[in-house]
């Protein structure tokens, strides 16, 4: 059940708002006491505040930044008994959800309080997703280089110019990508992916970047207004899109586009720039917000933090004893080249998980995982033959 503060010197007032929120299904804490309000707020939880412009004390206004300031995601709908149109602007520019007339219409007062809700769940859910995945990449990284990674994530959401990541396959440039969205203003809005290495992203990109007066979408692909369109793999598209993007993003002053561009490689696009293989207009707009991921094989110190964050992971997911690893196993881990890098570990972990019957996985485990992912899944290592892995598992069980 959703809980309402209502703050209002005109008791009349508040007594009927009580009345039609608790038909609603809305438990209602009434105050006129400005201050009294600020007590209470530190005292209980509430889903929106229902605030008053004019009250003795202290006007309504300073009241909502004082509020703002110190329950920043909390929704507050202003509620003016001699409103204005400057006075609901500087409401809204200080903060307020809404702006609404006392004695109006009490559907639009519901539906406002609705919204409000809505809106603070949605800020809820965004930063749990957002601290999830932040926890889990600052949990890995003991490295220099990862905390420099953190350190730009934070940095380019400030100003929101097209950011390039790059890194080998399996280094986690999807996961920054989505990062930076949920950090950025653009978090509510869609995050739009698409693997330009894949046959056909014309009609993708088309869509993503369509405007909403150039007709609905009846194509059934996404459109990024508002949000953010990340190319995943962006070296691989032709040179006709890369001008489109180009001619899309590039700033100048007739731009209106409110898309926010996040790509990816895991190719040199300085080199294939330099060798007229890539469009240097689109690599400059690029590489002034470079994000590099470094390699698993060049950050070896984060890789007991990753296999203890896996661990704990699948051992929840299979319901498994798992809750460490031994000495001898991890050093195997930490002697493989990792050419899939932290997706490679990351599989290779899971069936670890799976294989042990122990608390502790073994080397023996961990040799077995990495020889099925070297003969079924490794896109880059030569697979082992059959009578190879067949002695694998041999040795394996014994």
């Amino acid at each position: 059940m959703y809980h309402i503060l209502a703050i209002d010197d005109d008791h009349l007032f508040l007594g009927t708002l009580t009345k039609l929120l608790k038909y609603q299904n809305y438990t209602v804490e009434t105050t006129s006491n400005p201050f009294q309000a600020l007590d209470l707020l530190k005292e209980k939880e509430f889903h929106c505040v229902l605030l008053d412009v004019q009250m003795p004390g202290r006007d309504g206004m300073s009241l909502l930044q004082r509020i703002k300031m110190e329950h920043a995601s909390l929704p507050i709908i202003m509620i003016s008994g001699k409103s204005t149109l400057m006075v609901g602007m500087s409401a809204i520019k200080e903060g307020a959800f809404d702006f609404l007339e006392k004695g109006g219409d009490l559907d639009r007062l519901l539906i406002s309080l609705k919204n409000a809700i809505r809106h603070k769940e949605l800020l809820s859910e965004r930063e749990a997703i957002f601290n999830a995945l932040y926890t889990q990449l600052n949990l890995c990284a003991n490295s220099s280089a990862m905390q420099h990674v953190l350190q730009q994530i934070n940095a380019f959401t400030s100003v929101e110019a097209p950011v390039l990541i790059s890194g080998e396959p399996g280094t986690g440039k999807e996961m920054v990508a989505q990062l930076l969205h949920l950090k950025s203003t653009h978090a509510f809005k869609p995050f739009v992916k698409i693997n330009c290495a894949c046959c056909s992203p014309e009609a993708q990109i088309e869509a993503a970047l369509n405007s909403p007066g150039r007709g609905d979408n009846t194509t059934g692909l996404q459109p990024a207004h508002g949000g953010t369109l990340f190319l995943n793999e962006i070296g691989a598209l032709s040179p006709t899109l890369q001008e489109s993007v180009v001619s899309y993003f590039a700033p100048n002053e007739n731009s209106s586009h409110d898309v926010w561009l996040i790509a990816a490689s895991n190719k040199n696009l300085a080199q294939l720039a330099s060798e007229n293989r890539f469009n240097p207009t689109l690599f400059n707009l690029l590489q002034e917000r470079h994000i590099h991921l470094p390699a698993l094989r060049e950050r070896k110190e984060d890789i007991p933090l990753l296999v203890d964050s896996f661990i704990q992971e699948f051992s929840a997911t299979y319901n498994k004893p798992v809750r460490g690893i031994a000495e001898q196993a991890l050093k195997i881990l930490k002697e493989t080249p990792w050419p899939d890098n932290v997706r490679m570990l990351k599989k290779v972990v899971e069936k670890a998980v799976i294989f042990s019957g122990e608390e502790i996985i073994t080397p023996k485990e961990i040799e077995l995982s990495l020889a099925l992912y070297r003969h079924f899944e490794s896109a880059l290592l030569p697979r082992q033959n059959v009578e190879g892995l067949l002695e694998t598992l041999e040795k394996t069980a014994l």
